[in-house]
């Protein structure tokens, strides 16, 4: 198992920009390399379950590297063109060879639709359906581990959570545009408690809700996740 220092950015950028608001601070943690390619191995079982404070899944220890767990605390991974549809995967290779990029937050899985040929249909947890080559390997069921919404749910019931975790968690507070001054965004300003008075848009007046992706890789999509009833 190798650890090392691992480094926060901040929410910057290689030129030292800030490119994701709210970051900073946090708690110092160690990075645990988890390898995410498929052997030879078809299914591992009791294998040793390690805490790793940078992910929501479970990880475990098998034969001396760290793999994602599913619910049941093993490892039983498979091709994709020989899973049956309907069936529930997760950490799937979008490249065969690669290593699982797909599906590996906690609580998350993808389901098999059918099979097209070269390719198998999956359905994401976003509800998009993708067509990715059978060749590609996956790992049946779904990543074990409690959700982001349901540990904070658990903490709320049980009166554990209290204000400052998000600052453990490096997470920074968020400021409304319509809290700032004028100079700071374009929805500051104004007497009294105003609602902006334009459409919402960022600190640089970009209209929300535009698209960021390249749009590669979109010819695999079969149903895109903003349209598909989830």
């Amino acid at each position: 198992m190798t650890i090392k220092q691992h480094h926060s950015t901040g929410g910057r950028n290689h030129h030292g920009r800030i490119t994701c608001f709210h970051r900073g601070g946090g708690h110092k943690r160690r990075a645990r390399w988890v390898n995410f390619k498929y052997g030879t191995t078809a299914e591992v079982a009791n294998v040793q379950v390690i805490y790793d404070p940078r992910r929501s899944g479970s990880v475990g220890l098998v034969n001396g590297k760290l793999e994602l767990l599913s619910t049941q605390n093993k490892v039983d991974t498979a091709r994709l063109g020989d899973v049956a549809s309907h069936t529930q995967v997760y950490n799937i290779e979008r490249v065969p060879g690669k290593g699982g990029q797909l599906v590996r937050a906690a609580g998350c899985f993808a389901t098999v639709v059918n099979h097209v040929g070269r390719y198998t249909r999956v359905q994401l947890p976003s509800g998009e359906q993708r067509l990715i080559l059978s060749d590609a390997k996956c790992s049946i069921g779904g990543v074990g581990g409690v959700s982001k919404k349901d540990k904070s749910l658990a903490l709320h019931r049980n009166r554990k959570g209290k204000a400052g975790r998000s600052r453990w968690l490096g997470i920074r507070p968020t400021v409304r545009g319509t809290a700032r001054n004028p100079i700071d965004h374009p929805h500051g300003g104004g007497q009294g408690k105003t609602s902006g008075g334009r459409p919402s848009v960022t600190p640089w007046s970009l209209a929300k809700g535009v698209r960021t992706t390249s749009g590669r890789g979109l010819n695999y999509v079969v149903v895109n996740r903003r349209t598909a009833q989830v």
